[in-house]
C-alpha cells in the first residue's frame, strides 16, 4: 500500500488497530513512542474501534501506564530484592549446617549479615542521590496518558463500533470453537486451554465487528495488529508477511478492500507520507524487533534460569498463605510455564537490557522435622506434603549489538537473573497420617541385603541407604 494519505483522504476508509498496537505504546523508549504517537495522532481521525478492543484496552491501559514508571523507580527495589535473595540463599545453607552439628557457621553468618546490610546502605545511597533525575526518567510523558488521550478522542468522535448483544456474542463464540476446531484465522493460536468465551475468542469477535462494519457502511479497512503469529499473517513467495487468504477472501464478501500492516511498517508509511521526522535509526530498529527479539528467545532464556527456579524456588513463595512443612521444599518441579511478555528495560551504549516474564507452575513436597535417627545422626523427616504453586517470575537479560546487527533475525543474550516473581499455593494434598506407619515399619526389603526398606532408608532405586549401587 504506497499512498495511505491519498487513499483516507478520499473518504471511504477507515483504520483499525489491534489491542497490541495501542498498548506497546507503552513499552517502547521514549523516543519511540513519541515517534509512534505523532503517527497515530496525525490519522486520528480515521482510527476505529471494535468493541471487544476498547474492552481489551481498558483492562490493561492502567497497569500498561503505570508499569512506565516503575521499570525506572522500581529500580532501586530490584536491587535490594536481589541482596535479600543472596542473604535468604546463604542463611538456608548456614541453618542446614548448623542442624548438621557444625557450630562454627555461625561465625560466617554474622560477617555476612554485616555485608548485605553494607550493599543495601550503598543501594540506598545511590539512588536517594539520583532521586531527581529518576523520576525525571519515569515521567517521560509528563504524567499524561497520551495513549488514552487517543482512546478518548475516538469515543468523542463516536468512532467506537455498535455494542454487540449478548446473543450475538454468544453466537460468536459458538462459531469461533467451530473455527478454531478447524485452525481457521483469525486467533486460533490464542486457544491455550484455560481461555474461554470472550478472553478465548476475542481476536474472532472483533474481526467479525470489523467485517460487519466495512459491509453496512461500505469502507475499505487499514487493519493494524502486533500479533504476528500464523492465524493472522503468511508469508508471499518473496518472503513478505501478508495477511491470511482465508481472512483477505473472508472480507472481499463484503464488496470493500483490506489492507494489513504491522505497527511497524503503518508508522513508516505514515511517517514518511506526512513528514515526521524518525528517531535515532539504531533505537529505532530496535524497537521495531524488540517484540519478536523476545518471543524467539523466550525458551532459550527459560532454559538458563531453570535450575535457580528449582532450587531457590523458596524466596519467591508467599509462605504466610502456604501450608509449608518446617523444613520447606528444597527442589521443585516445573509443571509448566509459558512466556509472557519482554519490554526492553534500559540501553546503555551498545548494551541492551530486557525483561522477560513468565507464567510459571511449579510443584514440589515440604517436610517436617523429626529428629535424629540414634544411630547414624541423621535428621529424621516427616512424610512430605504435596505442593502446587502458580505466579510469575521476572528475568532480566543484556543484548550485546551495533547497528550492524540484523535484528530481525539475532538471538544472541546474557542472562542476568531471576529479579522478581511471586508464587501463590494452588494445591495442597497433606500426607495421610493413616499410611504413616507403613513408611516406618517398611513396604518392602532390600535384595541385596535384607533389610526393611521405609521410607527413612529407602534410596530411591530398589536397594536401602546402605546398599545404594
Amino acid at each position: 500500500m504506497e499512498i495511505i494519505k491519498e487513499t483516507l483522504e478520499r473518504g471511504n476508509t477507515i483504520i483499525v488497530c489491534d489491542t497490541n498496537v495501542y498498548l506497546h505504546m507503552y513499552s517502547y523508549s521514549p523516543n519511540y513512542s513519541k515517534y509512534a504517537l505523532s503517527c497515530l495522532n496525525v490519522i486520528k481521525d480515521y482510527l476505529y474501534m471494535p468493541t471487544v478492543i476498547e474492552i481489551e484496552y481498558k483492562k490493561h491501559y492502567k497497569s500498561c501506564f503505570k508499569q512506565m514508571s516503575k521499570r525506572i523507580l522500581d529500580s532501586k527495589d530490584t536491587f535490594i530484592r536481589q541482596i535479600a535473595k543472596a542473604q535468604s540463599d546463604s542463611l538456608s545453607i548456614n541453618i542446614s549446617l548448623k542442624k548438621l552439628g557444625f557450630d562454627e557457621i555461625e561465625e560466617l553468618n554474622k560477617s555476612l549479615d554485616q555485608y548485605y546490610t553494607d550493599m543495601i546502605k550503598s543501594v540506598d545511597e545511590f539512588f536517594g542521590d539520583r532521586e531527581q533525575v529518576m523520576t525525571l526518567l519515569a515521567n517521560s510523558w509528563g504524567g499524561v496518558d497520551y495513549v488514552f488521550e487517543i482512546y478518548r478522542y475516538i469515543v468523542e468522535q463516536k468512532h467506537v463500533f455498535p455494542a454487540l448483544s449478548p446473543i450475538e456474542l454468544y453466537r460468536l463464540c459458538e462459531e469461533g470453537e467451530k473455527r478454531y476446531n478447524n485452525k481457521l484465522p483469525p486467533g486460533y493460536k490464542d486457544d491455550k486451554g484455560k481461555k474461554n468465551g470472550l478472553n478465548k475468542y476475542s481476536d474472532f469477535i472483533w474481526w467479525k465487528e470489523v467485517i460487519r462494519y466495512a459491509k453496512k457502511n461500505k469502507c475499505d479497512v487499514f487493519l493494524v495488529t502486533n500479533d504476528i503469529k500464523e492465524d493472522w499473517w503468511s508469508k508471499d513467495d518473496k518472503g513478505n508477511s501478508i495477511l491470511r487468504f482465508e481472512l483477505v477472501s473472508e472480507f472481499e464478501k463484503t464488496g470493500q478492500k483490506l489492507y494489513g500492516f504491522t505497527s511497524e511498517s503503518f508508522y513508516e508509511l505514515i511517517g514518511k507520507q506526512y513528514n515526521i521526522s524518525v528517531p535515532d535509526m539504531f533505537e529505532y530498529a530496535l524497537d521495531l524487533t524488540d517484540d519478536d527479539y523476545c518471543k524467539r528467545i523466550s525458551d532459550k532464556v527459560f532454559d538458563t534460569i531453570v535450575d535457580q527456579l528449582i532450587y531457590n524456588g523458596m524466596y519467591y513463595i508467599d509462605k504466610d498463605s502456604a501450608h509449608l512443612g518446617l523444613i520447606g521444599i528444597d527442589e521443585f518441579e516445573i509443571v509448566s510455564y509459558s512466556y509472557n511478555y519482554g519490554t526492553q528495560e534500559k540501553r546503555d551504549g551498545n548494551n541492551i537490557y530486557y525483561i522477560l516474564v513468565y507464567d510459571v507452575v511449579l510443584s514440589g513436597y515440604s517436610y517436617d522435622y523429626w529428629g535424629r535417627d540414634d544411630e547414624t545422626k541423621n535428621i529424621i523427616t516427616s512424610p512430605g506434603d504435596y505442593h502446587e504453586f502458580e505466579g510469575y517470575i521476572s528475568v532480566s537479560l543484556k543484548r550485546e549489538a551495533n547497528i550492524l546487527v540484523d535484528f530481525e533475525n539475532e538471538d544472541s543474550f546474557e542472562v542476568q537473573a531471576i529479579i522478581d516473581g511471586s508464587f501463590e499455593e494452588s494445591l495442597y494434598e497433606p500426607w495421610d497420617e493413616s499410611d504413616e506407619m507403613e513408611f516406618i515399619k517398611g513396604y518392602t526389603t532390600c535384595p541385596k541385603c535384607g533389610n526393611t526398606i521405609n521410607y527413612h532408608n529407602d534410596a530411591g532405586d530398589g536397594f536401602c541407604l546402605d546398599c545404594k549401587e
